[in-house]
């Protein structure tokens, strides 16, 4: 079965082979190659689904994440939209480490948001602790701070504060030596300013660092949690039961006596109450294990860092027939088969502005005004439209059809007039502020293919 990930669909199974819903009509696929098959979380605001990916059979299984932008105005719920892109972006930079799933892909489409994410099947250290009977020893622990930590310190060095590290959120994978750190659905970019200031208090009660209660959480708040999970693995008892709410500290020495002296004391720097008397950077905590090259991460990564392009990269639902700049209001135009134009920031790509359905069937070609907020859009059967932003508003409006496709459109450099070719090779000049046509000649006998811009004086 393949569940469809429309939020608003009443019966969401769906035969096999199927692309779209058969009770909605969504289509079924994310990219035409993600799909889901049944949900498996529910957050406040989002739903997790196992999914597959339809364009290979090497590892399919993927992880579908449906975000659903909340607020109670229009300006409200895209804010929502853009935290959640900005999530998205420090994922991208999360999965270049080894031991973090890879981002596969993200998507948005009606007021929906999609992230797909590596699927990753093996035990975390919640069951691992059960199937192996026994707290860990010391070497144990050792051995997991020196595979853990240059996760963290590769999050740190790009300031994304996880947030929520737990035994849960520690997997690994079946045949594999390392620990995998999954579910970074609350870790935090920090701005290159950022002081600490108080945000949202998340993160699990028995992990979380006392700071981070305060909605102030820091780097030091992640080493404070995996400092908490070292304590629960090596007595095997819940971290609620070694805490001494009276005196604000932990009682851990008398229970596991025996643990190396250097280690104990790592450990108990590393769950200070207090940030301040607290290890408060991985590096000095990889370098006071004798960790090799702190700063450059350690040299037993399972292999190299990915390489990361720092571009924008998106999957639309729709093929892109033309992309062209607005440069009078810094906007980006995409004219998508769908029948629709894109209005997006051309500094910001991803933010995609406005959605304009276009009237007229089959366009083609798209050309924008080269001084005011103003683009034409041809059409393949013979049609223009002229869409102008009035205000906030975008209006549209149709010039004098044709009876050929066109192929090609130009403004003149001054702006004044429009030139047209179509697919019998003829031209043809409209005063577009007063929807007329002006002249219509042939010379070619070949379809128009290109038009550069010129100086039209009539």
């Amino acid at each position: 079965m393949i569940h469809c990930l429309n939020p608003n669909c009443t019966q969401p199974g769906n035969p096999e082979n199927h692309r779209f819903c058969q009770n909605c009509g969504w289509r079924l696929r994310l990219g035409d190659r993600y799909e889901a098959l049944y949900p498996i979380g529910t957050g406040r605001n989002s739903r997790t689904f196992l999914g597959r990916d339809r364009t290979t059979l090497v590892k399919p299984q993927c992880l579908i994440k449906r975000f659903t932008p909340t607020g109670a105005t229009r300006l409200a719920q895209e804010t929502t939209a853009e935290k959640f892109r900005n999530l998205v972006s420090a994922l991208a930079i999360s999965s270049q480490h080894p031991q973090i799933p890879d981002l596969l892909g993200y998507f948005e489409r009606e007021q929906q948001q999609f992230l797909v994410q590596q699927f990753l099947a093996g035990s975390d250290l919640v069951q691992f602790l059960k199937d192996k009977g026994g707290p860990f020893s010391s070497e144990e622990i050792l051995a997991l701070l020196r595979d853990t930590l240059p996760v963290l310190q590769h999050l740190h060095r790009h300031r994304i504060i996880h947030r929520d590290i737990k035994p849960s959120n520690w997997r690994r994978p079946t045949n594999q030596g390392h620990w995998w750190l999954v579910d970074l659905g609350a870790m935090k970019p920090l701005a290159a300013t950022h002081r600490g200031q108080p945000g949202t208090v998340v993160g699990s009660a028995e992990y979380i660092a006392p700071e981070q209660l305060r909605g102030a959480a820091t780097f030091a708040s992640d080493i404070y949690s995996l400092g908490v999970i070292c304590l629960q693995l090596l007595t095997g008892l819940r971290p609620f039961d070694l805490f001494d709410s009276v005196h604000g500290c932990w009682r851990w020495h008398s229970i596991v006596p025996d643990v190396d002296k250097p280690l104990a004391l790592i450990l108990d720097g590393m769950v200070q109450p207090a940030v301040s008397d607290r290890i408060g950077s991985v590096e000095t905590l990889m370098a006071a294990l004798g960790m090799a090259n702190p700063s450059l991460g350690s040299a037993s990564s399972p292999q190299p860092p990915k390489k990361w392009t720092p571009h924008w990269e998106e999957t639309f639902e729709s093929q892109i027939l033309a992309v062209t700049s607005l440069p009078s209001i810094d906007a980006l135009l995409l004219l998508t088969t769908a029948g629709t134009i894109e209005v997006r920031a051309l500094a910001k790509p991803q933010t995609c502005l406005t959605i304009l359905t276009l009237e007229i069937p089959d366009p083609l070609t798209l050309v924008p005004h080269p001084h005011v907020p103003l683009f034409v859009v041809g059409s393949r059967q013979g049609g223009c439209e002229v869409w102008s932003l009035v205000q906030t508003r975008w209006q549209c409006r149709s010039l004098s059809d044709i009876s050929h496709g066109i192929t090609q459109c130009v403004f003149t450099s001054d702006g004044e007039t429009l030139i047209g070719g179509d697919h019998q090779g003829r031209l043809c000049l409209w005063d577009w502020a007063k929807s007329k046509v002006k002249t219509v000649w042939q010379e070619h006998t070949s379809p128009i293919t290109a038009l550069e811009s010129l100086s039209w004086r009539s």
